[in-house]
């Protein structure tokens, strides 16, 4: 990640030395730019994600990039609906599949819990 930081930051230093008159001409360039640099820069942060955040966001159906709050909800949310307490009195798959679906659903949690740092 550091150096995807460091492209950008010479991108901008760049648009910066050609910034000799006071407006922000520069910064308006540097951000509607269609530098193919920044470009890909911005497109390596975008795909940055894992295949395990971009999973658990799949199964608590949270976009990504949400809030710790949106991710404690969603987790309540699901957890209430597949919790093997719910199932005591069912068939022994439903019972074996609300296992599952909370093993899968605390497994999402955590990843997203040290993803997002809460």
């Amino acid at each position: 990640m550091g150096q995807l930081f460091d492209r950008i930051s010479r991108l901008a230093r760049a648009y910066w030395t050609d910034a000799a008159s006071p407006d922000v001409e520069w910064a308006e360039r540097l951000i509607d730019t269609q530098d193919d640099e920044l470009r890909r820069a911005i497109d390596e942060a975008a795909l940055s994600v894992t295949d395990d955040v971009a999973h658990a966001h799949n199964i608590l159906r949270i976009p990504l990039g949400s809030t710790a709050a949106t991710v404690k909800s969603a987790y309540r949310t699901a957890m209430q609906q597949w919790h093997p307490d719910r199932f005591v009195n069912g068939t022994q798959p439903e019972q074996n599949m609300s296992r599952q679906k909370a093993q899968e659903i605390n497994t999402a949690y955590l990843i997203l819990k040290k993803y997002y740092g809460f």
